[in-house]
């Protein structure tokens, strides 16, 4: 980042105050225009799966099963299972009774 970046030393020609300014080159614009755009996806990204878990979450309050979600959304139940838990969400299965 120091290769593209200029610091000049300048005076006042009435005070004679002397004082630095830092100019960057083109080159490091470009750079940082770079590593912006992946982690602005990400971030996007971030916000969308934040969304669906809170979908997810209204929907498994409500009362629907596991099974249910997990097709809508394209997920397997285990995940569903996740979400829930992350978000304290109480999911209690019974056992079935074989007699």
């Amino acid at each position: 980042m120091v290769d593209h970046m200029l610091r000049r030393r300048r005076e006042c020609t009435h005070c004679k105050h002397r004082f630095s300014t830092y100019e960057i080159d083109d080159g490091m614009t470009k750079t940082v225009k770079k590593y912006i755009l992946p982690h602005s996806k990400t971030v996007a990204k971030r916000i969308a799966l934040t969304r669906r878990n809170e979908k997810i979450i209204e929907r498994l309050k409500a009362g629907e099963k596991h099974a249910t979600i997990a097709i809508d959304f394209g997920l397997s139940d285990n995940m569903v299972s996740t979400i829930a838990m992350r978000n304290n969400i109480s999911t209690k299965r019974t056992k079935r009774n074989g007699t």
